[in-house]
C-alpha cells in the first residue's frame, strides 16, 4: 500500500493530464468537421464517409474517456484499486488509436497511389499499416487478458508489443510524408502559380506528417522509460487520435485555401488583360464574372463569421442583388451599352 501510495501522483497526474487534453483537443476536429460541411457539400460519398465516421469515432472515445474519468475520480474517489484498474483502457486506448490510426494512413497510402506510380512502395506501406493496427490491436487485447495492473513491471510480452507498435506506427508516418513531399515536388511545372501552391502543400504534409511520427516515437519513450508505471504513457497516446484525426481533416479542408488562392490569381491575370485593352472572349469573361462572385461570397462569408452574424444572414448578404454592380435587368441598361 505505502509503494502504491508514493506512486499515486506518477499514476494518477499523467492520465488525469491526458483527460483534459483529450477533451480540449476534441473541439479542433469538431470545427473541422463543421467547416468540412459547410465547404464542401458536393465531396463524394467515400470521403463524406470517412470524415463524418471518423467524427462520430472520435466523439466515441471521449465519450469512453470520460466514463473513465468518472469511475476514478468520482464514483470510486479515494480508491487506490480504482486508480490503478485499467476499467475500459485497454479498448479505448490501444484498440481505438490503432484502428482511427490505421484509417488515416490508408486514405494517405491512396492519396500517393493516385499522385504516382509507386505501386511496390505503397503496397508495402499499407502491410505496414495493417501490422500496426495488428500489433495495437493485439496490445490491448493482452492488456485485459493478462489483467496488467498498472503499478508493478509489465510483462515483458506486453512491452515488447507496445514498443514495436509504437515504432511501426511512426515509420509509417514518416515513410507517408516523405512519399508525399516526393510526389508533390516532383509535379512542379515551373510556373510560379502552382509552384506556390505546391510548395504550400508541401509545408502542409511535412508538418503534419511529422507531428504524427513525433508523437507516436514519444509515445514509445515514454513507455520504453517509464514499463512499471503504464499509465505514464496515456498522456500522450490519449491526444494521439486526436492528431491523425485533425491530419485527415487539415489536409481535405486545405483545399478550400488552396482553391481561393489560384482563384485570386487567376481573377489577377484577368484584369491584368482588361487592363491592357484585350477585349474577352464571352467564356473568358463568364468565368472571370463567376471567380468575382466565389470570391465576393467568401469575404462576405469571413465578414459575417468575423462579425457574428448568423447562417441565414450570411445567406440573404450572399444572394441580394447588387444594383451597382452591372446586375440590373437588361431594360435598365442604357442604350449601347455591353
Amino acid at each position: 500500500m505505502s509503494s502504491a501510495l508514493m506512486d499515486v501522483p506518477l499514476i494518477a497526474g499523467p492520465q488525469l493530464l491526458g483527460f483534459f487534453l483529450a477533451w480540449g483537443l476534441q473541439g479542433v476536429p469538431t470545427v473541422q468537421t463543421y467547416l468540412y460541411h459547410i465547404l464542401f457539400p458536393d465531396d463524394g460519398l467515400v470521403t463524406k464517409t470517412l470524415v463524418y465516421g471518423t467524427f462520430v469515432y472520435e466523439w466515441a472515445q471521449i465519450a469512453l474517456i470520460t466514463q473513465t474519468a468518472f469511475e476514478i475520480n468520482v464514483y470510486h474517489f479515494g480508491d487506490l484499486n480504482s486508480l490503478t484498474d485499467f476499467h475500459n483502457t485497454w479498448f479505448r486506448t490501444p484498440i481505438m488509436c490503432a484502428i482511427i490510426s490505421a484509417v488515416v494512413q490508408w486514405y494517405f497510402c491512396w492519396r500517393i497511389l493516385a499522385f504516382s506510380r509507386l505501386k511496390v512502395l505503397v503496397g508495402a506501406m499499407a502491410v505496414l499499416v495493417f501490422v500496426q493496427m495488428a500489433l495495437g490491436i493485439a496490445a490491448g487485447i493482452l492488456l485485459h487478458v493478462m489483467h496488467v495492473s498498472a503499478v508493478g513491471p509489465l510483462p515483458s510480452v506486453v512491452t515488447t508489443v507496445f514498443i514495436v507498435w509504437f515504432t511501426t506506427s511512426a515509420t509509417v508516418d514518416v515513410l507517408i510524408a516523405t512519399c508525399m513531399t516526393y510526389c508533390l515536388l516532383k509535379s512542379k511545372s515551373g510556373i510560379h502559380r502552382s509552384d506556390a501552391l505546391v510548395s504550400r502543400l508541401v509545408r502542409l504534409t511535412i508538418e503534419t506528417g511529422v507531428l504524427t511520427a513525433a508523437f507516436a516515437i514519444l509515445n514509445a519513450v515514454l513507455f520504453a522509460a517509464s514499463p512499471q508505471t503504464f499509465k505514464v504513457y496515456q498522456c500522450v497516446a490519449l491526444v494521439l487520435p486526436k492528431i491523425y484525426v485533425n491530419t485527415l481533416l487539415a489536409n481535405l479542408n486545405n483545399r478550400a485555401v488552396m482553391r481561393g488562392i489560384d482563384d485570386s490569381n487567376r481573377l489577377d491575370e484577368l484584369d491584368g488583360l482588361q487592363s491592357l485593352g484585350i477585349q474577352l472572349e464571352p467564356p473568358a469573361s463568364a468565368a472571370m464574372e463567376g471567380l468575382r462572385r466565389d470570391t465576393h461570397r467568401r469575404t462576405l462569408y469571413h465578414i459575417a463569421a468575423r462579425d457574428g452574424r448568423a447562417s441565414g444572414e450570411i445567406a440573404a448578404i450572399e444572394f441580394a442583388p447588387n444594383l451597382d454592380d452591372g446586375s440590373r435587368s437588361s431594360t435598365d441598361k442604357k442604350p449601347g451599352s455591353v
